[in-house]
């Protein structure tokens, strides 16, 4: 049986250096993985048509498939300075525009689904579909968050916006980790050790300072400021959510942001 020779994607592989990123740094620009990326340019991997449009939205590029093909611009071939007009005038990646399309797309489309979700299905035997749609967009976002590698930037934002915490233990679970814990003689050593250090930062946040005066059972109340940590979609509270909404007023009342700005 004849082999079906590969043919390099060109038009990506030529995109990406026009750009000057390596696969890697291309990957996290598009939200794919590395392993895609490499196939697409070698040609193991099909260019999709949805990849294609991806690039198109991010850079302005129309790729093709196959090898002799360059990256196009509206007809012409692809320059440096196209992304650097694509990204000015025709698709800026500035907060100004985040807020934008949160309230213009994002806000009231996922408020149609979630309502949508709460009604029955047509015939009415599938109903309480708004727990799983839920859980469905809670994925979404963990891996949104982790193609895009979002972590980093997420974090720094949170980082401005402490976060009062007060918490009401029992003297023995601010002083002995292991009681907290009804299961500890089955956790592994190294289990063991990890929830120490946690304790440790614990008791360090909140500023616990033992008194041996006090019995295990009495109860202790403290308070820390705590900078928010994101893991995924959760409830941030009050004093959060409104910090974060002023940054989306700021964001939209001061027009619209310089194209490098993110």
């Amino acid at each position: 049986m004849k082999k079906t020779t590969k043919e390099r994607c060109e038009s990506v592989i030529r995109l990406r250096e026009i750009m000057d990123l390596t696969q890697a740094e291309f990957a996290k620009s598009l939200g794919i993985s590395l392993d895609l990326i490499k196939g697409v340019e070698s040609g193991r991997n099909p260019l999709s048509v949805q990849l294609r449009e991806t690039i198109y939205e991010t850079t302005g590029a129309e790729v093709m498939a196959g090898a002799g093909k360059l990256p196009a611009y509206f007809g012409k071939p692809y320059e440096r300075e196209h992304f650097k007009e694509w990204r000015n005038e025709m698709a800026p990646s500035n907060r100004a525009r985040a807020v934008m399309e949160f309230d213009e797309i994002v806000a009231p489309t996922m408020t149609l689904m979630l309502l949508a979700a709460t009604r029955p299905a047509v015939g009415g035997k599938v109903r309480d579909r708004l727990p799983a749609l839920l859980s469905s967009w809670s994925a979404w976002v963990r891996d949104a968050v982790e193609s895009f590698g979002l972590q980093p930037q997420i974090q720094d934002l949170l980082s401005h916006f402490p976060e009062t915490v007060t918490k009401t233990l029992p003297w023995r679970m601010w002083r002995h980790p292991e009681a907290r814990f009804r299961n500890w003689k089955k956790y592994s050593r190294s289990t063991k050790d990890s929830i120490r250090k946690m304790h440790l930062a614990m008791q360090a946040a909140y500023g616990f300072s033992d008194d041996k005066r006090k019995p295990d059972s009495d109860l202790l109340e403290l308070t820390a400021t705590l900078r928010p940590m994101f893991d995924g979609p959760r409830s941030f509270p009050p004093e959060v959510r409104a910090q974060i909404e002023g940054l989306r007023s700021q964001s939209s009342q001061a027009g619209p942001a310089p194209a490098c700005d993110r």
